[in-house]
């Protein structure tokens, strides 16, 4: 059985999202990050399920990230990165990082839902 999204509308509003009245908006953001982060997880070889199955996650863990993913994308839909004004002789430059609204996580999120990899020690030899 499919889980349902842990993320809600609260989730943003606690982050200071305000909701336009009536807008689906919100919503929809949430929904893609679910998506999103169900994808990405099947990618590294896991799902949401199995995350929280072991431990990695909880349930709230799933909820902040997928709440900030999509506070990313509401709280800056153009993906402004950079932008300059000038007044006298007027001059505009704006520089898009993000222009096509994509959702996405930081690598400290998805790290946080996998579990560590083993790293390879290093050996010393004595004489």
């Amino acid at each position: 059985m499919a889980m349902n999204n842990p993320a809600t509308t609260d989730d943003l509003v606690d982050r200071g999202y305000v909701i336009p009245e009536g807008s689906p908006v919100a919503q929809t953001r949430l929904d893609a990050a679910w998506r999103a982060l169900q994808r990405e997880l099947r990618k590294n070889g896991t799902s949401v399920e199995a995350v929280i199955a072991t431990g990695w996650a909880t349930l709230p863990d799933l909820a902040d990230i997928i709440a900030d993913a999509a506070m990313r994308v509401l709280s800056n839909p153009e993906g402004v990165q950079q932008e300059q004004h000038a007044i006298d002789d007027w001059s505009e430059s704006r520089s898009l990082a993000n222009s096509t609204m994509d959702m996405y996580f930081t690598s400290a999120e998805i790290a946080g839902l996998l579990p560590p990899v083993p790293t390879a020690g290093s050996m010393r030899y004595c004489q």
